[in-house]
């Protein structure tokens, strides 16, 4: 499967905006978050209540993205090397 392995962090780009939006920033409280997956054409992706998750491996690097709904959504995306 193209998305095992271990990965290391390379860049992310709004990820204080994305956290401020789902209100998550500097929070230590436990969740849950639960979701159907489904992969079409080597992308994995989930809906939450809060935000649509996609992850792909793009030229060998994963790729994930998170995006909240509404017209001023926020996207968030961070990019890992594989290790």
């Amino acid at each position: 499967m193209a998305f095992a392995g271990k990965h290391e962090l390379e860049t992310h780009e709004n990820h204080e905006e994305f956290s401020k939006e789902t209100a998550m920033i500097y929070s230590n409280a436990e969740f849950d978050l639960q979701g159907t997956a489904k992969i079409n054409d080597g992308k994995l992706s989930l809906q939450f209540p809060e935000s649509f998750f996609t992850a792909e491996i793009v030229n060998d690097k994963l790729e994930m993205t998170c995006v909240t709904p509404g017209e001023n959504g926020v996207t968030y995306k961070r990019v890992s090397r594989r290790i």
